[in-house]
């Protein structure tokens, strides 16, 4: 199972390599465009891998951990909020442009740059604590 957060680990790795790839082809570009729409299908996989293998082992674990039960509360909370921030942004590529694309595309470098190091510090490290 500690390979799942391996997995998890690389595709992180991937979506802000994909991210800077966007951002060096210039705001609005076809490449920019086509960039985002992959860090799009890999965040929605990721996001299914992680509800899949990673929240139901830790919330099982959270039955007698309050403590672990409030952090993971804190976390689907927050990426539900990302999330529905993601595909709002993803929604608006196709007709978003100039000065509003690059304010919004550099939010959601941000928002995601902080998520992935909360999840790799915090997340992961519960899960790969609990699996020894």
């Amino acid at each position: 199972m500690a390979d799942i957060i391996k997995k998890l680990r690389v595709e992180h790795a991937h979506m802000l390599d994909l991210l800077t790839r966007a951002k060096s082809e210039g705001i609005g570009s076809e490449a920019f465009r086509n960039n985002l729409t992959e860090v799009k299908n890999l965040l929605v996989k990721h996001l299914e891998l992680e509800d899949m293998l990673v929240y139901p082992l830790l919330d099982k674990a959270a039955v007698n951990n309050n403590k672990l039960k409030k952090m993971l509360d804190e976390f689907k909370e927050e990426m539900n909020e990302i999330a529905t921030f993601a595909m709002d942004f993803f929604d608006r590529l196709s007709h978003e442009s100039g000065a509003k694309l690059q304010k919004d595309f550099k939010s959601f470098m941000n928002i995601l740059l902080q998520r992935i190091v909360m999840e790799e510090k915090v997340l992961y490290k519960a899960y790969e604590d609990m699996i020894g």
